[in-house]
C-alpha cells in the first residue's frame, strides 16, 4: 500500500487577534466547517495537463459564501528535481507531489476570517509519515521571509523519503560575496593607506642642528 492524503473539510475561524494560530483558539472562534464531500466539483478531465503532469479541481457548495466563489485544488507530480513554475517556487524532487489550494471570491463569515484545510494522511504501517517544516533565507525564488502565507492561497509538498534541502543559489552567493567583501576590502585598503601616509609624514632619522 502506498501513501496518500485526503482533503476532508475547509475550516473557517475568526482570527480576532491576528495570530494566525488556530491551534490555540477556543471552539467559539470556529464556524461550522465546509465538508468537501458536500461540494459539487467541475469536470476533472477538462483540466488534466499531461505535459506538466498536473490537474486542477474546483468546486463549491450551496451556501451563501460560495454563491459566486469556489475552492480549487491543483495537484502536480514531478519526474525530476527542480522548482515549481508557480509562486512560491517550492523545491521538489522526483518523489514529491505538490498541492496548491486557493479560494476564489468566497465570502467570509467574519471580518477577520482565516481558512484552514483539514487533511488526513493514509499510509501503510511500514511507511509512517511525518511533517517537516523547513525555513530558508534564500529569497531568490520566494521574496521575503515568512512562516504563514495569505489565507486565500496555500502550497505544500508531499513525498517519500527526506524532503529536498534548499541551498544558496550562485546568484545569492555572489550578492553575499559582494556585500560582505566590499566593506572588508575598504577597511583593509583604507587601513593600509593610512599606515603608508603616516609613515611618509614621519621624519627619517635625526635632523641636523645648526
Amino acid at each position: 500500500m502506498g501513501n496518500g492524503s485526503l482533503c476532508l473539510a475547509l475550516w473557517e475561524y475568526d482570527d480576532v487577534n491576528d495570530t494566525v494560530d488556530p491551534e490555540h483558539l477556543g471552539p467559539s472562534s470556529f464556524f461550522p466547517p465546509y465538508e468537501l464531500q458536500d461540494f459539487s466539483w467541475d469536470d476533472l478531465n477538462a483540466t488534466i495537463n499531461l505535459t506538466n503532469h498536473s490537474v486542477t479541481l474546483c468546486g463549491r457548495n450551496s451556501s451563501n459564501s460560495f454563491r459566486n466563489g469556489s475552492l480549487c485544488l491543483a495537484f502536480s507530480a514531478f519526474g525530476s528535481a527542480g522548482r515549481g513554475s508557480v509562486w512560491p517556487g517550492l523545491l521538489h524532487n522526483a518523489n514529491s507531489s505538490q498541492l496548491r489550494v486557493w479560494l476564489d471570491n468566497v465570502t467570509p463569515r467574519s471580518n477577520q476570517s482565516r481558512f484552514a484545510l483539514e487533511l488526513q494522511s493514509v499510509s501503510s504501517a511500514a511507511q509512517r509519515g511525518q511533517v517537516d517544516v523547513l525555513r530558508s533565507i534564500d529569497d531568490e525564488y520566494t521574496p521575503s521571509i515568512f512562516k504563514v502565507r495569505p489565507h486565500s492561497r496555500l502550497s505544500m509538498l508531499v513525498g517519500l523519503g527526506p524532503p529536498p534541502l534548499d541551498s544558496f543559489s550562485p546568484l545569492v552567493l555572489s550578492i553575499m560575496a559582494v556585500g560582505l567583501g566590499t566593506p572588508l576590502a575598504l577597511i583593509l585598503f583604507g587601513g593600509t593607506g593610512a599606515c603608508i601616509f603616516k609613515k611618509s609624514q614621519h621624519p627619517q632619522g635625526y635632523e641636523p642642528i645648526n
